[in-house]
């Protein structure tokens, strides 16, 4: 932008605000403020939502990790259930596992074992729960 047309625009701003009363302006700086007030607030409603979603979607893959180490281990899943009062790299998580034995059916060799990992974290309202059934002949 050069000098003059620096120069018309200053004049035409000029030209407005010089027929704007103080009343008009003051009620221009409100409302611009009330938006920018609004703004702040989601803006931190919104980051406050990333937070929960993303320390949920954690506790789903910690409930996942232990269901799939319990279904590798097989006839061993009953060594599974523990309680996690402390996870390393994952402070303020608990995961509790659960393992519970079912017989088959009148002509099914095999067994089964129903395992439930359940991530509790600071923070969420509900705990995180993964189930599997996991068949063992």
């Amino acid at each position: 932008m050069n000098r003059f047309e620096f120069d018309v625009m200053l004049a035409a701003t000029r030209r407005v605000l010089g027929r704007l009363s103080l009343r008009e302006i003051m009620i221009a700086v409100a409302v611009i403020g009330g938006a920018s007030l609004a703004l702040g607030r989601f803006g931190g409603s919104l980051g406050e939502s990333f937070t929960v979603t993303e320390r949920r979607a954690m506790a789903a893959e910690l409930a996942a990790e232990r269901v799939h180490a319990a279904r590798t281990a097989g006839l061993h899943a009953d060594t599974m259930a523990t309680l996690e009062s402390t996870i390393p790299g994952y402070p303020g998580f608990t995961r509790v596992t659960a393992v519970r034995r079912v017989p088959g059916g009148a002509g099914d060799m095999a067994g089964y074992r129903v395992v439930t990992s359940t991530v509790l974290v600071s923070g969420l309202t509900s705990p995180v729960r993964k189930t599997a059934l996991i068949r063992v002949e």
